[in-house]
C-alpha cells in the first residue's frame, strides 16, 4: 500500500523486471514531477487518477505492455510524454491540443488508429526547446532508432490514417517520424516552411500527389524518406540544393 502524501519529486524505476499495474493511489504522490518506468513488464491501463498529478512534468512508460487509450488519464501539464512500444490503442483525441506544454511526444510502435486531429497543431511547445539540450537515445524493442535532440514527434508504426493536417507544419519540429502508418493525400505546403527540420520520415504510407518544389526550403534537412508511397511527377530540383542532406530514400514511388 502506498503511503499517502509522500513528497517524492522523482520516481525512476527503469530497466527492471517490474510487473503488474500502476496503482490508482499514485495520485497521493502530490509532488511528483518525473516518472520513468521504461523497459519493464508493466501492463493494464494508466489509472485515471494520474491526471490529478498537477506537477508532473515528464512521464516515460516506453517498452512495457500498457494498453487502452491513455490520453484522458494524463495531466495536461506534461512537457515530456513517452509512450512508445506498448499496446496502446484507440484514436488520438482532439483534446491532444490541451497538452500545450508538451515538448516531446513519442507514441510510436503502438496500435493507435484513426486520423491525426488538427488540434495537434496547437502543440506549439514541441518546437521551442533550446538546441543546447543534451542528446538522447531512443530505443525500441529491437534496435536503436536514432540519436536525436528534443523537439520531436514520433507517431510511427501505428495504424493512423487520413491526411497530414496542415497545422502540423506550423510546429517547429526538428524531427517528425510518421512512417509505417496508413496516411494518405498530399504533404501540405505548410510542411515546407520549417527550416529547422532535420529528420522527416514518411515512408511506408499511402501519400500521393506531386512533391512540392518548396521542399528545398528545408535547408537543415539531413534525413528525408518517402519510400513506398504513391507520389508522382518530377523530382524537384530544389531538393539538390539542400546541402546537409545525407539520406534521401524514395524507392517504390513513381517520381522521375
Amino acid at each position: 500500500m502506498l503511503t499517502p502524501y509522500l513528497f517524492f519529486c522523482t520516481v525512476t524505476l527503469d530497466q527492471n523486471n517490474l510487473n503488474g499495474q500502476i496503482p490508482p493511489e499514485i495520485q497521493t504522490f502530490v509532488s511528483l514531477e518525473k516518472v520513468t518506468l521504461f523497459n519493464n513488464k508493466l501492463l493494464g491501463m494508466i489509472p485515471s487518477t494520474m491526471n490529478k498529478l498537477s506537477r508532473l512534468d515528464a512521464l516515460d512508460l516506453e517498452q512495457n505492455e500498457f494498453s487502452g487509450n491513455p490520453f484522458s488519464s494524463l495531466p495536461s501539464n506534461l512537457r515530456t510524454l513517452r509512450l512508445s512500444a506498448n499496446q496502446f490503442d484507440g484514436e488520438i483525441p482532439a483534446s491532444i491540443g490541451d497538452f500545450g506544454l508538451l515538448e516531446e511526444l513519442w507514441i510510436a510502435e503502438n496500435s493507435f488508429r484513426g486520423t491525426i486531429p488538427a488540434e495537434i497543431g496547437d502543440l506549439r511547445a514541441l518546437g521551442t526547446k533550446s538546441n543546447l539540450h543534451s542528446i538522447e537515445c531512443v530505443i525500441t524493442y529491437t534496435h536503436i532508432v536514432a540519436l536525436v535532440t528534443s523537439e520531436s514527434l514520433f507517431i510511427y508504426s501505428n495504424s493512423i490514417e487520413g491526411v497530414l493536417p496542415a497545422q502540423m507544419g506550423l510546429l517547429r519540429l526538428r524531427q517528425l517520424q510518421a512512417q509505417s502508418n496508413r496516411l494518405e493525400g498530399q504533404i501540405p505546403e505548410d510542411f515546407w516552411v520549417n527550416r529547422g527540420m532535420k529528420i522527416l520520415r514518411l515512408e511506408n504510407n499511402n501519400l500521393n500527389g506531386k512533391l512540392s518544389s518548396n521542399v528545398g526550403n528545408l535547408q537543415g534537412l539531413e534525413d528525408f524518406r518517402l519510400t513506398n508511397n504513391k507520389f508522382t511527377g518530377e523530382l524537384p530540383t530544389s531538393l539538390f540544393n539542400i546541402q546537409n542532406l545525407r539520406e534521401c530514400l524514395m524507392a517504390g514511388v513513381s517520381i522521375e
